[in-house]
Formats: C-alpha cells, sequence, structure tokens
C-alpha cells in the first residue's frame, strides 16, 4: 500500500517539476508552421472524405439535441469521451452517469504513480442517447460552431491521452465557451471519441488523498514536445 505521505510527496515534486516549463502559446500556426510533433503517429486521410465528415459533424453540432444522437447511431461502435470531458459531465450529472459504461485511461504522473481516470463508453442505442442528451447540453445554444485540423499543441495533446494511431477524419471543435477534440472512426473506423481541451483542469484523489487542481500542457520546442501538469488553484471548481 502507499503510504499517503509519499503520494503527498510525490505530488509537490511533480509540480516542482512541471511549473518549470514555458505555457505554450494560444496562437494558431500558419499553414507553412504546421508539422506533426516527434513521436506521433498521424495519418492523413482523403481531402473529400474529410470534408463530407466534416460538413456532417458542423450539421450535428448545430443542432446537437436533435442530430447528437442520430451521428452516434451511424457509427455502429462505441461513443466514448475522454477522462476530463467525463469528469465534467460527472460533476454536472452525477446520477445521470451512472447507468454508462466507463473506460479507464492511465495518466503517467511519473515512473512509479499512474492513476487510473475514469471515461465514459457508450455501446447500446439507449446508452448513447443517454451520452449524447449529456454531451449536448454543454454544446447547445452556442453561436459558435466551428470545426478546424488540430495544431501540432493540440495533436500532442491528445496524442498523451489515447492509445491508437490519429487518423483523420479528426478535428477541433470550437464553440462560444469549450473546445473539443472529435475523433470520427476512432480505433476501428466505426467509433466516435471526444474530448474537452479546453480549461483541462482536474483532481483526483487515492488512498482517501486529494491532489491539488492540476492544469495539462504542453511544452513545445522545435518539433520536440512533453506532457506535463501544472497546479493552477483557481482553474478548478
Amino acid at each position: 500500500m502507499i503510504s499517503k505521505i509519499f503520494i503527498t510527496t510525490l505530488l509537490l515534486n511533480l509540480l516542482l517539476i512541471f511549473n518549470a516549463c514555458a505555457e505554450v502559446s494560444d496562437d494558431k500556426t500558419n499553414e507553412s508552421d504546421w508539422f506533426v510533433p516527434d513521436g506521433i503517429v498521424y495519418v492523413p486521410g482523403d481531402a473529400s472524405k474529410i470534408e463530407k465528415v466534416k460538413n456532417e459533424l458542423q450539421s450535428t453540432f448545430a443542432n446537437p439535441k436533435k442530430e447528437l444522437y442520430k451521428l452516434t447511431k451511424k457509427y455502429k461502435g462505441y461513443f466514448f469521451l475522454g477522462p476530463l470531458l467525463s469528469s465534467r459531465i460527472s460533476e454536472e450529472s452525477p446520477e445521470m452517469v451512472s447507468e454508462l459504461r466507463t473506460v479507464g485511461y492511465q495518466i503517467k504522473l511519473s515512473e512509479d504513480f499512474a492513476p487510473k481516470l475514469q471515461g465514459f463508453l457508450a455501446k447500446t442505442n439507449k446508452e448513447k442517447k443517454l451520452l449524447s442528451q449529456l454531451l449536448s447540453d454543454k454544446i447547445d445554444n452556442s453561436d459558435t460552431v466551428n470545426l478546424r485540423r488540430l495544431e501540432p499543441e493540440e495533436l500532442a495533446f491528445m496524442w498523451y491521452f489515447i492509445s491508437w494511431e490519429i487518423k483523420e477524419p479528426v478535428f477541433i471543435l470550437e464553440t462560444d465557451e469549450h473546445s473539443f477534440l472529435v475523433d470520427v472512426g476512432a480505433i476501428s473506423g466505426d467509433q466516435i471519441w471526444m474530448e474537452e481541451i479546453s480549461n483541462p483542469c482536474f483532481r483526483f484523489g487515492f488512498d482517501e488523498v486529494v491532489s491539488p487542481c492540476l492544469c495539462f500542457d504542453i511544452f513545445m520546442e522545435d518539433k520536440k514536445w512533453s506532457g506535463g501538469f501544472l497546479e493552477k488553484t483557481k482553474q478548478c471548481k
């Protein structure tokens, strides 16, 4: 059993290490500056298919309460969410999420400490309808629905949390208040995965120890990158 003192000390050491890293600018890269960071497997797709899926997603997220469930039924595989987005939905609707399946995301904080965070997963149409409803509540009534290609820092963000190749079509969905990763055809070609990347902050508990508010960030130097968690107390609710 790992002691509380060990975990607390480890968290403090991690924060000292990651706080030494510079934060990535929010500025978007120019087309000529776009690149795939080192170590990331990125598979380009057919331009016509990408545009078709983009238009479909644009229509879906312009009216998510009506259209998102239809989209998830079209893709016969799982509809599943990353740990950050799942955490937000769980906080907002704790009773409803009990009906959903879960999948674990191993988040490596050090060589010896990798807590598992929970993500929600829908397989049946009933589950997809519920998860679509919960997610639609975060997107609905937005005046802005914009889909675009991932920037290099966003590719690194996604790669840190997933265990499969990044294959197009994959997009950033921007609304008035949120930004989401949307991977259409994730893993096997018939699944949809989403994660929120705006304000990527959370607390996690382990053996009755609750961490400080940790926010994920990417540090980029040329094409090399690293991911880490910074303590930002005011970012967590």
